[in-house]
């Protein structure tokens, strides 16, 4: 199904999607598809493959319909980065890919969101979608192109190993984030401390083993 297509509230598109995502993130990308129909409430057994063709296009249908969202966001972001004092500094573009993630978690409703990216980030069907260099997210190209400007001193193999890292890096600490919500609102970190992690990352010494 093309991304979008009756996906309103309530619909069975929509429920499958929802459940998947709570299936997937508690209990992984092979949980039986069978177990998702069921928790969106479809009498089907073949449900998923009705909507949505396999496990494949189910999850690829659930992180287009998320980074469509969060793309939009990046864009705005980035564009309020341009005009304010600053913007190209480290820490202003690592928040233009942070924040939105950071958006998606605290908002009413949303439950399993970053888990479920966690599991899925090296899935086939999705890799290049969730890759943060892909050509398909414009506004994470560039940001990722200023980075690797800005983080110029390592050299360049261990600088393209940092950016490479940020997309993994990036989705555990949102999980924990999302996870750290559920357990204890009290004690979840606030967003600055996750960009505070990925700044680290990106600007820690390098430790030469020449010479």
């Amino acid at each position: 199904m093309k991304v979008g297509e009756g996906l309103r509230e309530g619909s069975a598109p929509h429920a499958i999607m929802r459940a998947a995502e709570v299936l997937i993130a508690e209990a992984g990308i092979d949980v039986p598809l069978q177990d998702i129909a069921r928790a969106a409430g479809q009498r089907n057994k073949s449900a998923v493959q009705y909507h949505f063709g396999s496990r494949d296009g189910l999850i690829a249908a659930i992180v287009e319909y998320h980074l469509r969202g969060l793309e939009f966001r990046r864009m705005e972001l980035l564009a309020e980065c341009e005009g304010a004092p600053g913007g190209e500094d480290i820490r202003a573009l690592l928040t233009v890919l942070a924040l939105p993630l950071v958006e998606v978690v605290d908002q009413p409703g949303s439950t399993h969101f970053a888990r479920f990216f966690e599991r899925v980030r090296h899935h086939r069907s999705v890799a290049d979608e969730m890759n943060l260099d892909g050509d398909s997210r414009p506004t994470v190209r560039i940001v990722m192109s200023r980075l690797d400007h800005l983080i110029g001193d390592p050299p360049a193999v261990a600088r393209r190993y940092r950016l490479e890292s940020l997309a993994t890096v990036l989705l555990a600490l949102i999980a924990d984030y999302e996870r750290m919500s559920d357990a204890d609102h009290r004690g979840r970190p606030e967003p600055d401390d996750v960009i505070d992690l990925l700044v680290g990352l990106l600007t820690a010494a390098h430790s030469s083993t020449t010479g």
